[in-house]
């Protein structure tokens, strides 16, 4: 069905916008859509930084119309962020506003929106899939644009912290039963990947280059079956900041290697302390290292040095962590009441480098 023009109508388009030296100039297209040419109307350009308002106006100018008018206009080339430009053209005679606006954007080293984990050597029964996240709210943007090698996908802009791109939608179901993501938001059209690495590079509707990398397979130590996670996502993507899931691999939610900062040296503590396990009490050892992935081995000994429990053997780990203790040797039965000496040691996964802390608990009656 036809939709009657209106008597008097303009409407605006962004076309482009082009870099030249410390400055930005902006293109749009301004059309007389109506039944009639209004020929005098006013231009304005709002800018939000990094999707947070309130919005601050750059330029504004009254113009006069003809039949189809590409318009262009400069302002300062921003530093340090993420840009979004609302175009707007007003007129009293205008009759029909809602193709007034338009949007444009421009990325400066920011990083709102990032490839998180990549699931790429799955077991069998899994599929393939990348989470992306967004590390800022962008209003009105439509889409992201996902290349994998020589493959680009368009998807639909999704403003939640975690959203999944895999092949079909049967994929989507058997993620969606495996992971319990039924508030998770699964796209698909995902290319295949290969486990000898691929090339990836997101971008933005205005094909603003967000990142590109290309993952390796040593990421995650050529583990089938688990992901490759992000330790942090508002850090530039290179070796150091990706390393194999600790929990074979987290859709939808938080990364297990997840660091916002490392500490400088080892911490090692216990609570509660003391403790009785004849009460059926537990205590838990808390540990944060100076590594984003380390092989952690955690032993308990008596005061003649004697080992007599190991509750953690070589297992790869976060950079922070819980480890509980029943009070238990490693033939199940209660220890008895004292002190016991704690060592936990750690070798880094990127540097060979070993930490050892060393505590006290106390079991009680």
């Amino acid at each position: 069905n036809s939709v009657m023009p209106k008597q008097f109508d303009i409407e605006l388009e962004f076309a482009n916008m082009q870099i030249n030296g410390n400055s930005i100039e902006h293109f749009v297209t301004i059309k007389n859509v109506g039944l009639e040419d209004i020929f005098d109307a006013t231009i304005s350009c709002d800018l939000i930084i990094n999707g947070e308002y309130p919005t601050e106006n750059i330029y504004s100018e009254e113009i006069i119309l003809e039949d189809s008018l590409m318009f262009s206009f400069i302002t300062d080339l921003p530093q340090n962020g993420y840009f979004s430009y609302i175009y707007e053209i007003f007129s009293e005679e205008d009759m029909n506003v809602a193709n007034n606006i338009d949007y444009g954007y421009y990325n400066s080293g920011s990083l709102p929106f990032v490839v998180n984990e990549i699931m790429y050597d799955p077991d069998v029964e899994e599929p393939e899939w990348i989470e992306i996240t967004n590390n800022l709210q962008i209003p009105d943007l439509s889409e992201v644009i996902l290349v994998v090698d020589e493959d680009t996908l368009k998807i639909p802009y999704c403003d939640e912290t975690y959203y999944l791109v895999t092949n079909s939608n049967a994929d989507a179901d058997t993620l969606r039963a495996m992971y319990d993501l039924d508030g998770i938001t699964i796209f698909t059209g995902l290319p295949s990947l290969s486990n000898d690495g691929e090339q990836i590079l997101l971008m933005d509707e205005c094909e603003n280059i967000i990142e590109e990398f290309f993952f390796e397979p040593d990421w995650n130590d050529d583990l089938d079956g688990v992901s490759i996670e992000r330790v942090n996502p508002e850090i530039q993507s290179n070796a150091q900041n990706w390393g194999p899931s600790t929990n074979g691999s987290t859709p939808g939610r938080a990364n297990s290697i997840f660091v916002q900062m490392l500490p400088a040296n080892v911490k090692l503590s216990v609570a509660p302390n003391p403790f009785s396990p004849y009460r059926d009490e537990r205590t838990i050892f808390s540990y944060v290292l100076p590594e984003v992935l380390s092989t952690v081995t955690l032993r308990i000994f008596d005061l003649k040095g004697r080992m007599i429990r190991r509750l953690v053997d070589q297992v790869l780990q976060s950079s922070a962590g819980n480890i509980i203790w029943d009070g238990k040797n490693d033939s199940g039965k209660n220890l008895p009441i004292g002190v016991y000496i704690v060592l936990m040691q750690a070798t880094s996964r990127e540097s060979e480098k070993v930490y050892s802390k060393k505590i006290t608990v106390v079991v009680g009656k």
